[in-house]
C-alpha cells in the first residue's frame, strides 16, 4: 500500500517543487519537500508566503523541509505577485504627466506613460530620478509603454522645453506692413542669439532706420 503525496503551487509560473510522488506505508516520515521560486524577471516578481495542505500536516516555514503523511496528501506552496511604485513628476510647468492606472502594479502589468507639453513647449525626454533595478539616476527612459519588472519601484521626470518666438516686424513710414515679417524659433536649449539682416532697405527713397523691441527680454547688438 502507498500513499500519493503531490506537490504544487497555487500560482502557475512561480515556482517549481520536488517531493511529489508515491510513498509506501510505513516508509512515509521525514519526506522532503521543496520549493524553487521563478525569478523570470530583473525584479523579484514572487514572494513566497507559505505551505498548506489538504489533509492538514505538519508543514515547514521555510521554502523546504520535511512532512510526514498518512493518507493521499497535496501539499501547497503559496506565492503572491509582487507589486512596484511607478511615480511620474514634471520638471517645471511646461506640461502634465499621465500614467494607465497605478501608482501600484503587480510586477507583470502592462503600464503606458504619456506626456502633454502645454502651450508652444515641447517634450524633450524621460529621464531616471530612481530605480530599484537596472537604471541609473539621470539616464534617459526611452519606453512609453513597459512594466516595472526590469525595474522595481521607479521614479521618472518629464524634462519639457520652451519654445521662444522672434517676431521681426518690418515698418514703412511708420506702417507695419504684415506680409514682410519674419518669425524665428528657438528652443530654450539652443543658443538663443540670432542674426537679422535688416529687410528691404534697398527700395527707392528709404534707408534703415533703427530696431525696436516691442515686448520681451532680449539684447539687441547693431553690427
Amino acid at each position: 500500500e502507498f500513499y500519493v503525496l503531490t506537490v504544487e503551487v497555487n500560482l502557475a509560473g512561480s515556482g517549481t517543487t520536488t517531493g511529489s510522488g508515491n510513498y509506501n506505508y510505513g516508509n512515509n516520515l521525514n519526506i522532503p519537500i521543496a520549493v524553487n521560486p521563478s525569478n523570470p524577471t530583473v525584479a523579484p516578481a514572487y514572494q513566497f508566503l507559505n505551505w498548506t495542505s489538504s489533509p492538514s500536516v505538519s508543514l515547514p516555514s521555510n521554502t523546504s523541509g520535511d512532512i510526514s503523511i498518512t493518507q493521499d496528501t497535496t501539499v501547497r506552496a503559496n506565492f503572491k505577485l509582487n507589486s512596484y511604485t511607478l511615480t511620474l513628476v514634471t520638471d517645471s510647468n511646461k506640461g502634465t504627466v499621465s500614467q494607465s492606472g497605478g501608482p501600484t502594479y503587480s510586477v507583470f502589468d502592462s503600464i503606458t506613460i504619456s506626456s502633454n507639453p502645454k502651450g508652444k513647449n515641447i517634450f524633450q525626454k524621460w529621464e531616471v530620478v530612481s530605480a530599484s533595478y537596472g537604471l541609473t539616476q539621470g539616464q534617459t527612459f526611452n519606453f512609453s509603454n513597459f512594466t516595472l519588472g526590469n525595474y522595481g519601484n521607479l521614479t521618472l521626470v518629464a524634462r519639457f522645453l520652451a519654445v521662444y518666438t522672434l517676431t521681426v516686424k518690418y515698418y514703412q513710414d511708420g506702417v507695419h506692413n504684415p506680409a514682410k515679417t519674419v518669425i524665428i524659433e528657438r528652443k530654450e536649449n539652443e543658443p538663443s542669439a540670432v542674426t537679422v539682416n535688416p529687410l528691404y532697405i534697398n527700395a527707392a527713397g528709404y534707408e534703415f532706420d533703427r530696431w525696436e523691441v516691442e515686448s520681451g527680454a532680449i539684447t539687441i547688438s547693431d553690427p
